[in-house]
């Protein structure tokens, strides 16, 4: 009966968790991959940098920190979550700081898989930054070149099923073993 009980602690333990895993809730794995810029550059050869957040499953954009450069007409620009107004589905995010917009258009829609999608870079739906100035003149610079690459992140989020599970499995496996072989 020894043997019977040997590796119980262990192979009870491992379902336990992976049965926990495979039942977790959706939401807790939402904004699980990050959207990085990769050679974001306008025309005037400057560029964009950062990344953001985007969820398929509610259409939800987070975490969002982008730094346009530096040119002419341009200033810096740092678009983040708390400095703008966000907007956007799965084919464009558009950030909006005051007179100034950032828009990337994507070739193909965005998704929850890990993945590189080019920046539309021509033509009237191409991405671009604009400054809108009252009175005129306003300003705009294109993208000429740029992709978004997607990567994951996989967060550990304890539950309470999975520490009573693990509880069990502790102390419960060799309570039985103990009540076996007495």
């Amino acid at each position: 009966m020894r043997n019977l009980f040997k590796y119980s602690n262990l192979v009870v333990g491992s379902a336990a968790i992976a049965l926990n895993l495979a039942v977790s809730s959706p939401q807790a794995m939402a904004f699980n991959l990050t959207w990085t810029l990769d050679n974001a550059r306008f025309q005037d050869l400057t560029f964009a940098t950062g990344s953001f957040k985007y969820d398929a499953d509610s259409n939800t954009y987070g975490e969002v920190d982008i730094t346009t450069t530096d040119s002419g007409n341009f200033p810096d620009r740092n678009y983040t979550e708390s400095n703008s107004t966000i907007s956007g589905d799965a084919n464009s995010l558009v950030l909006n700081v005051g007179n100034e917009t950032l828009t990337l258009n994507f070739q193909s829609p965005l998704t929850n898989t890990i993945e590189t999608i080019d920046l539309i870079a021509s033509g009237n739906s191409s991405s671009k930054e604009v400054i809108v100035n009252t009175p005129p003149p306003n300003f705009e610079r294109k993208f000429i070149d740029g992709t978004v690459s997607a990567s994951a992140s996989v967060p550990f989020e304890f539950s309470p099923s999975l520490g009573i599970i693990a509880c069990l499995c502790w102390f419960g496996i060799p309570m039985l073993k103990n009540l076996s072989s007495g």
